[in-house]
Parts: C-alpha cells; structure tokens; sequence
C-alpha cells in the first residue's frame, strides 16, 4: 500500500496486492488477492475486485465483480487528492 491511500471503514485489503498513490477504497469495499489499483483510481464503497485484477490509473470501478464505470477527469483527481489531505 503507497502513500496517500484512503481505505475506507469496514473495507477489507487481502494481500498481496499493490494499491498505488492516491488511490481511495470506499467503505465496505473488498480488495482480492492478486489485485493491483492504478495511481489517482476509486474503488467505489461495497465494491468486490476479484481475484487478480487489475485496474489502470485514472478510472473509477464499482459493482460485484467491480467493472470500470468511467476516467476520472482532471477536475476530480485534483479534488480527490484535496480530500485525502483533510480526511
């Protein structure tokens, strides 16, 4: 796990996996084994990332299984990384 991580509450991170900067993980979200999460990603709260996926930076991902919803612009990175300062 890099630096400048939200995990959000009741989430679970079952390693190994790599969860690059800037990365949040909402609430109730579950990590699996294998997973890598791209710098400046979302992993939308009570989402499931199955077994060694990977997800590239910049996108947010929800659902079980998790599929990419969307590119964050650069208006919500800038904003995400706001938030993680004060939270």
């Amino acid at each position: 796990i890099h630096d400048n991580v939200l995990i959000g509450h009741g989430a679970i991170v079952h390693g190994p996996c790599v969860i690059n900067e800037y990365v949040v993980i909402g609430m109730g979200a579950i990590v699996s084994t294998g997973c890598e999460i791209g710098t400046e990603s979302i992993l939308a709260a009570g989402s499931f990332l199955p077994n060694g996926r990977i997800v590239l930076p910049h996108k947010v991902v929800m659902g079980n299984p998790a599929t990419i919803m969307k590119d964050l612009s650069d208006k919500n990175i800038i904003m995400a990384k706001e938030g993680l300062k004060h939270y």
